[in-house]
C-alpha cells in the first residue's frame, strides 16, 4: 500500500510539473507589450553609454533602480545604486571612457524584460599610459517602474578577450 501511495504522489508531481513547463512553442503567458516598451528599453543602453562617455555619474546611475545589482567581471557584486555609484566614481576618477553597447535582443514579459547585447569600450588612464580596450557581451534585466519607465535591476557583462597571460 505504501509503495502505491509513493508512486501516486510521484506521478502526480511529474504530471503537475510537466503541465507547468513551457514547451518552447509560443509565449508562456499572454503579455501586453507595446512597441513603446521595447523602444524605451532599447534606448537605455544608449543613454547609459552617453552618460559614461561624458563622465556623467548621475546619468550612469539613473538607468538603475535603487536596489539594482551589478555583477562586473573579476569583482564582487555591487548591491544597490549607491554601491554602483561608488564603483563608477572610482573608474571615472582614473579613466576617460568611450563605450558603444547596442542591444541585440529584447524580450518583455509583463513588467520585466531582459536585454542582451554587445559592447566595445576604451578606457584611457587619466594619469597616462596605454588605453585599455575591451569587447564583450552583456545581459540586463529591466523592470517597468510605476511611472511607466524602465530601469535596470540586474546587470552583468564579460569580455570576449582572453584573460591576461593566455
Amino acid at each position: 500500500m505504501r509503495s502505491r501511495i509513493t508512486v501516486f504522489v510521484f506521478v502526480s508531481f511529474i504530471l503537475t510539473v510537466a503541465s507547468c513547463t513551457p514547451t518552447g512553442e509560443g509565449p508562456v503567458a499572454e503579455v501586453d507589450t507595446t512597441e513603446a516598451d521595447v523602444e524605451a528599453i532599447n534606448q537605455l543602453p544608449a543613454n547609459y553609454a552617453a552618460a559614461e562617455n561624458a563622465g556623467d555619474l548621475d546619468g550612469v546611475v539613473a538607468v538603475f533602480t535603487d536596489d539594482a545589482i551589478r555583477m562586473p567581471p573579476n569583482a564582487p557584486a555591487l548591491i544597490g545604486k549607491e554601491s554602483i555609484r561608488s564603483w563608477m566614481q572610482a573608474t571615472f576618477d582614473e579613466n576617460t571612457h568611450q563605450l558603444y553597447n547596442p542591444l541585440e535582443e529584447v524580450q518583455v514579459s509583463g513588467d520585466l524584460a531582459f536585454g542582451r547585447g554587445t559592447y566595445t569600450t576604451t578606457m584611457t588612464p587619466k594619469a597616462g599610459g596605454e588605453p585599455i580596450q575591451d569587447e564583450g557581451k552583456y545581459l540586463v534585466i529591466f523592470q517597468k517602474q510605476p511611472d511607466g519607465s524602465w530601469k535596470a535591476i540586474r546587470d552583468t557583462w564579460n569580455s570576449d578577450n582572453p584573460p591576461p597571460g593566455r
